[in-house]
């Protein structure tokens, strides 16, 4: 009987070539957002910051960033656990970054369109926020105000 053994392949990447394999995974996961993947200096350096603007909701960011972070940080005893090899692509893989943290920015424009949604479909308690905290910067025509007094009348 001829048995034949897979050994899983196994690579080891480091700080530079993991953010190459971050931004690849960011493009094939959410193709047309544009996000910037920067690596820390000083003392944290080999850590990476991924940013954008709107787009996909951090989690959903997170869960496909996370694989690359190479150690956890235990705020209870202020210690560093490296996580050493993970699958990746088939494989086992070890990653150079330390940490990747994903960073998202809510643009003016697109806080108005949930908040006017979350109005409309009566998603929010709005009658006890006075009118004041209820302002749009990005809509001149004062969009959020608008359509509460709409709906209050």
């Amino acid at each position: 009987m001829n048995e034949t053994s897979t050994t899983p392949t196994v690579a080891e990447y480091d700080a530079k070539q993991t953010g190459q394999l971050i931004r690849k995974a960011l493009r094939k996961n959410f193709p047309g957002v544009k996000f910037s993947v920067r690596m820390d200096r000083g003392t944290s350096w080999g850590s990476y910051t991924v940013a954008w603007t709107d787009g996909p909701r951090a989690a959903d960011v997170e869960e496909v960033i996370n694989v690359f972070q190479g150690c956890d940080f235990d705020g209870m005893d202020d210690s560093t656990t490296h996580r050493g090899f993970v699958q990746f692509e088939g494989g086992l893989a070890r990653f150079g970054a330390r940490y990747v943290s994903a960073s998202r920015t809510i643009s003016a424009d697109f806080a108005a369109i949930v908040a006017v949604d979350v109005i409309e479909q009566d998603l929010w308690d709005w009658h006890d926020v006075p009118f004041s905290a209820l302002k749009c910067e990005a809509d001149k025509r004062n969009c959020i105000n608008y359509h509460a007094r709409q709906r209050s009348a």
